[in-house]
């Protein structure tokens, strides 16, 4: 007995020694190889597509969208001006570009203020610049609201105020024909199921493919990897759940944020995760953690960028690695990818 007590606490004490070694591994610093430092006023997020790189920028009343060419690190030309007139936007609940299926560059523009999705192909818009006119429809006349809504073979998916589901998979025609995919656990069962939702509030990001979707929840340090093709999740990776209590009508968040921007590329899905607390004052929560997966869902390695960043997007082919930041003035670092 005396020497099975002996094993037993050698081995929590090794047990123990390992753990604090992972919690505490040290996580290698990078710092930025180049900046582009094109006018910006408050972007919000990045996304590359070839040789350019588009910026959502909310607060620029003569386009919201501008286009950076990679190569002269100037703003080609912006697009999606603000306001309320035909052609305008109000705010870009999402941005999502693609190919069709005649091999045209398309940008998907989603207005969730107005419920409108502005259809863009991109020859034509750089050709023809403010002359453009987009494709415009309207999803109002559903019986949900969305926040965003991305393309996907045969149709599109959207997040919005939905009761039970988290996913909505419209028909091209826009006419809701599935739902999949499950909201985090309530902290108390006398949640109601809207407030529940918003609270589940997040963004979705999607493979070049269109066959897989990355999910995160802003006040959740969970990621989730769905197939889309199944309409089932593949896996998740829960640093920390959703928690938070109701006050009246507003939600109080208890828990951190967690992932802020994801990019996914033909192998890896690299997020930035923040992990900080979300402060009133300021303008925006910012992390420095990149986290790698496989599409298995395994974590193969992580760094911390040396400048807090709120948005994210990788060139793995050039092995190059883009971070919008705000501090101290808005501007896109460049950093070279060293992992994956």
């Amino acid at each position: 007995m005396k020497n099975i007590l002996i094993i037993m606490t050698s081995f929590f004490i090794l047990s123990f020694l390992f753990s604090c070694t992972d919690n505490n591994e040290e996580v290698k610093t990078v710092a930025p190889s180049d900046s582009i430092s094109a006018f910006l006023n408050l972007p919000t997020s990045i996304e590359l597509f070839g040789d350019k790189l588009f910026v959502v920028d909310p607060f620029d009343k003569e386009g919201m969208v501008k286009v950076i060419d990679l190569k002269t690190k100037n703003i080609c030309f912006q697009f999606a001006p603000k306001g309320e007139g035909p052609n305008e936007l109000l705010h870009v609940g999402s941005m999502d570009i693609y190919r069709d299926v005649k091999n045209n560059m398309i940008i998907n523009l989603f207005d969730p203020t107005t419920q409108r999705l502005y259809i863009y192909n991109y020859d034509s818009l750089s050709l023809m610049r403010n002359k453009y006119t987009p494709e415009v429809h309207n999803l109002s006349d559903s019986d949900l609201s969305f926040h965003e809504c991305l393309k996907i073979d045969n149709g599109y998916v959207a997040t919005g105020k939905a009761e039970k589901y988290k996913y909505i998979v419209l028909s091209d025609s826009f006419q809701v024909i599935d739902q999949f995919g499950m909201y985090r656990k309530k902290p108390s069962d006398d949640i109601p199921d809207m407030l529940h939702a918003i609270a589940n509030y997040g963004k979705s990001f999607i493979s070049d493919n269109r066959y897989f979707l990355a999910e995160i929840i802003y006040n959740a340090s969970v990621l989730s990897f769905y197939d889309l093709k199944k309409k089932e999740k593949l896996w998740e990776y829960c640093l920390g759940d959703l928690d938070y209590r109701i006050d009246g009508e507003s939600i109080i968040y208890k828990s951190v944020v967690g992932y802020l921007s994801i990019s996914l590329t033909d192998k890896y899905i690299y997020a930035l995760y923040s992990g900080e607390k979300d402060k009133e004052d300021d303008i925006a929560t910012y992390g420095k953690m990149i986290y790698i997966f496989n599409y298995d869902g395994e974590l193969v390695n992580k760094y911390q960028l040396s400048i807090s960043a709120f948005s994210i997007s990788v060139d793995y082919e050039n092995r190059k690695l883009y971070a919008l930041s705000h501090q101290p003035e808005p501007k896109i670092y460049i950093y070279d990818l060293f992992y994956y």
